[in-house]
């Protein structure tokens, strides 16, 4: 009985450990596809706002774009669409 408990308890933990490792796979990937999104826009920006030539982008302007960037974060919803893979699944109301 205690080796059918302590076999449990070691592949809980085994589980356990590789959902918290997969877990802070997902949050490094999620945080540089941001980055790199983040770097898109402001070159976009860049670049439209001065006909192509970066040179005469004022570091004021570029701070207050990005500020702007900043105090309107886009949710997640605005920017991928969700699918559902139980399309079917309604939630019960209680």
């Amino acid at each position: 009985m205690d080796d059918k408990l302590n076999s449990s308890f070691v592949n809980a933990a085994n589980a356990l450990s590789a959902l918290f490792k997969e877990s802070q796979n997902q949050v490094e990937e999620s945080y540089q596809r941001g980055k790199a999104d983040f770097y898109q826009e402001v070159l976009k920006w860049m670049l439209d706002s001065h006909n192509g030539d970066i040179r005469y982008v004022t570091v004021e302007n570029l701070m207050e774009f990005v500020n702007n960037c900043l105090s309107q974060p886009r949710s997640i919803s605005q920017e991928i669409p969700i699918e559902y893979p139980l399309k079917k699944f309604k939630p019960s109301r209680n």
